[in-house]
């Protein structure tokens, strides 16, 4: 963990520790944005693999948590937590910028609560939140692969009839095995 890594950290725990809340009749912007900006700044940015089921289970009921606290802002004030980035040619690449996510802020209401964070996280255009939902993502593949279900990727491929590999070491060397894939049709890849 780098020394901002560790602030980021012990920053959010402080607000966990003064600021925590369970009710959304509770929620008060001026006095819960810390802990969503430091809680989005830490949860994006936790890059580590969990090792058991419970790790799991842990990341990703507490970036859910976080998603539902997120849930209660209206656009206009992820804005003012979470600027979008001032970019530009998202219509010259085919990507998201500036204009397209103003565009669904607005559609969705500037002053109406976000509600279904992941959904609409996911078309709002700032690199820590797109961390976050990473992440999020990341965590949900965890969980099914602890389940024994193939991770979000996996059926992903399986689905497009698209192979998949692994990196394994082997007698000190690193090669890359081939995963069996089996589309809906039962057919193997």
């Amino acid at each position: 963990m780098t020394k901002y890594e560790d602030l980021y950290f012990r920053q959010y725990q402080n607000e966990l520790i003064n600021n925590f809340f369970f009710d959304e009749v509770e929620f008060d912007f001026e006095t819960h944005k810390k802990l969503i900006y430091w809680g989005v700044r830490v949860m994006g940015r936790e890059r580590t693999k969990p090792q058991t089921i419970e790790e799991a289970y842990i990341r990703f009921n507490a970036r859910s948590v976080l998603l539902d606290w997120i849930g209660l802002l209206t656009p206009r004030q992820l804005m003012i937590l979470f600027p979008i980035e001032k970019d530009y040619d998202g219509h010259k690449y085919q990507t998201k910028d500036y204009f397209y996510t103003m565009d669904v802020c607005i559609k969705h209401g500037l002053d109406t609560k976000i509600g279904d964070a992941f959904e609409f996280l996911w078309d709002y255009q700032n690199w820590d939140i797109a961390d976050l939902i990473i992440e999020y993502m990341s965590d949900i593949s965890n969980v099914r692969k602890f389940e024994g279900h193939p991770g979000l990727m996996e059926e992903f491929a399986a689905k497009n009839g698209l192979k998949t590999y692994r990196e394994r070491e082997i007698n000190g060397s690193s090669v890359f095995i081939e995963d069996l894939v089996i589309t809906d049709d039962g057919k193997v890849l």
